[in-house]
């Protein structure tokens, strides 16, 4: 068929027609095509990248090389944007390792920079850090500045972003609730933000651009994280056989001060594509990898007249009976906001499954995405 395509059957030619029908699409001179296009983008042709282009053209997301490679990024190299900010963070190096440019300070450029450019819309309740993604844009990528002052507009953009992304566990239910819509409505001006930063990051001149070479490589990473899962969540249930079936965030939480990251799915309507709103049950798992008590998952079956039925999930004996002991105090904060609780007790498994989603090999040379779990 290939031949008859005007195509040469090699190697890697057979190995994409195998996964187009894998994933019941057409062998086609177009989807063929765009396969090809969408593994160039990524950088070669290879099984992760194939797998990463034809899933993409199977689940009808829109792709650019930066949506690609973000995907790719998300699927196949895990990353916590928390601990990956504080590694950048970490990583600017002090005024007296660059250049000296007969700058003596790096807090006494701050003046210099443009900060009055506001963005049209600023975070509601936002803290002062977090105004800053607002007030930088017009400072950034300006050539003429030093290479500290460039580092104080990375920071601070740095800074800012934290200040958005992470949940703090203040044990006050209505300043978590506040935390999480501000990092949930928050998006668009962390992705800009974060554009930004690597706007700079490129402006550095031969002389100073390995001080931002780390640097632009974890803040890549931050990049593709988020916009990764943003592609991810977008696919339509009706229009894509091959629809993951759920939403899924990663959302950065702060416990007994220490970086965490809860992860999230909420599973989309089965037999349509109805929102949310409009189910009479929905079906969530949440998960912590805790400090004391290892990974810790929930299975939650949310209907409509506000019952929860609630499926707990831990690696060892030990964790189950301190949660079992303690879920009393959940059940009764769930009970004071208005909701009525069947805890079906916690299960044990040496090896829980993770929410995550995936590049799983089945087969040597041939990976698929990892789409599900059941308890």
């Amino acid at each position: 068929m290939l031949q008859e395509m005007g195509y040469r059957a090699d190697e890697r030619l057979t190995a994409l027609a195998a996964k187009l029908i894998q994933y019941g699409l057409p062998i086609s001179r177009e989807n063929i095509d765009r396969v090809l296009t969408s593994t160039r983008w990524l950088g070669g042709f290879n099984p992760s990248n194939l797998e990463t282009a034809t899933w993409a053209l199977a689940s009808g997301i829109k792709t650019n090389p930066e949506i690609l490679n973000a995907l790719r990024t998300f699927l196949t190299q895990p990353g916590a944007i928390n601990q990956l900010i504080e590694q950048a963070l970490q990583s600017l190096p002090v005024a007296h390792q660059l250049p000296d440019e007969g700058l003596t300070s790096l807090r006494t450029s701050m003046p210099l920079l443009q900060t009055d450019t506001l963005l049209a819309n600023p975070v509601p309740g936002g803290t002062e850090s977090s105004g800053t993604l607002s007030r930088l844009e017009g400072g950034t990528g300006n050539a003429s500045l030093l290479p500290s002052q460039n580092l104080i507009v990375v920071e601070e953009l740095l800074r800012a972003t934290q200040s958005l992304i992470r949940i703090r566990d203040t044990g006050d239910p209505a300043m978590i609730r506040q935390d999480l819509q501000r990092y949930l409505e928050s998006n668009q001006d962390i992705i800009k933000a974060l554009s930004l930063i690597q706007e700079v990051l490129a402006r550095f001149t031969d002389s100073t651009r390995p001080v931002g070479t780390e640097l632009l490589h974890l803040v890549r990473m931050v990049s593709e994280e988020i916009i990764g899962q943003a592609a991810f969540n977008s696919v339509d249930q009706q229009a894509s056989n091959h629809s993951p079936g759920y939403y899924y965030l990663a959302i950065p939480v702060m416990v007994d001060g220490r970086d965490r990251v809860m992860e999230l799915r909420i599973h989309k309507d089965e037999r349509g594509n109805r929102p949310l709103d409009e189910l009479e049950e929905i079906r969530i798992a949440v998960s912590l990898d805790t400090a004391n008590l290892g990974l810790v998952l929930f299975h939650v079956a949310w209907h409509k007249d506000n019952q929860l039925i609630i499926q707990g999930v831990v690696e060892k004996k030990g964790p189950k009976e301190v949660i079992e002991r303690n879920f009393g105090i959940l059940e009764q904060r769930l009970i004071e906001g208005g909701f009525r609780v069947q805890f079906l007790g916690i299960k044990v498994t040496a090896e829980p499954a993770r929410l995550r989603p995936g590049l799983q090999t089945k087969e040597p040379g041939l990976p698929i995405l990892g789409i599900d779990i059941t308890v």
